[in-house]
């Protein structure tokens, strides 16, 4: 029976399709301006990381530029603060493809700034790759 098992995952494996895709139209594409959905203060996540750099997609939604890169920048920047909400609340690690519950409980905690900051840093995350 688990040999069975066995020999399906890789055929599993192939079928497995990636929720997570970029889509082309979720990339950024122009500049983030007045005209975008939301009011972003772009300058403030610039201020934190040159690596928060913020632009729109083509459906006028702020995204990061290079959303990897700012990932992978955040989760340096932020890994204390990204412990302690794991921890607390029973969460997985944060990934690339992981982080929704992230963004719903750091709001929750006592030391708002970094903490709401990780909130709004993941919703801009999210636009990248979820379209509503």
């Amino acid at each position: 029976m688990i040999m069975i098992g066995i020999a399906l995952l890789p055929a599993c494996l192939m079928h497995y399709d990636d929720p997570f895709k970029v889509s082309p139209d979720l990339l950024y594409c122009k500049e983030y301006d007045e005209s975008c959905e939301g009011n972003i203060d772009t300058d403030y996540y610039y201020g934190r990381s040159e690596d928060f750099a913020i632009g729109a997609n083509s459906k006028n939604i702020a995204v990061f530029k290079d959303p990897r890169k700012a990932f992978d920048t955040f989760r340096r920047l932020y890994w204390k603060e990204l412990l302690i909400v794991q921890l607390r609340h029973f969460l997985l690690p944060i990934g690339r493809k992981y982080y929704l519950a992230y963004e719903k409980y750091a709001w929750q905690s006592s030391d708002k700034e970094n903490y709401q900051f990780i909130s709004r840093f993941l919703d801009i995350y999210d636009n990248s790759f979820i379209s509503y």
